[in-house]
């Protein structure tokens, strides 16, 4: 591959204590975690894997419609989108990486560390998405 560094949320391992000692992701062992993954490209496709976890569920282009269940990886295209759950029920540190492991060795891979001292994150949802959009009625204008 043609790339110096291939990188998570703009930053080349932002995510991984183990390297660079940037800030990992914490949950607390059962907490649901979130993540909102966007491939930029614009060439390369990414799949997306926790290893150690299977995602318990992934929306397609983050939307809550295209849900699919217990995907162990998810292939993300250049330009596309999609919204990844996990539940980590044991202790431990879960890498999340573009499963074309040659991105993780140049900076694409995120340490999820899982523990009871983990600090809260207020934005991750603690239950899943609704399968539906929820039904609005259109009205249209009255006629003059």
């Amino acid at each position: 591959r043609k790339f110096d560094h291939i990188i998570f949320n703009g930053g080349i391992f932002k995510y991984h204590p183990f390297v660079t000692g940037g800030k990992a992701l914490e949950a607390k062992p059962g907490e649901r975690v979130r993540v909102y993954f966007v491939n930029a490209g614009p060439n390369e496709f990414s799949s997306f894997h926790p290893i150690g976890e299977i995602w318990d569920n992934v929306y397609e282009s983050g939307n809550p419609i295209n849900k699919l269940s217990g995907v162990q990886t998810y292939v993300v295209g250049p330009g596309s989108a999609a919204t990844f759950d996990v539940v980590v029920e044991s202790p431990g540190a879960y890498p999340m990486v573009t499963h074309s492991l040659t991105g993780a060795l140049r900076g694409a891979i995120a340490v999820l560390l899982v523990g009871p001292d983990a600090k809260p994150a207020p934005l991750m949802p603690q239950t899943p998405w609704k399968s539906a959009f929820p039904q609005t009625e259109i009205t249209p204008p009255a006629s003059q």
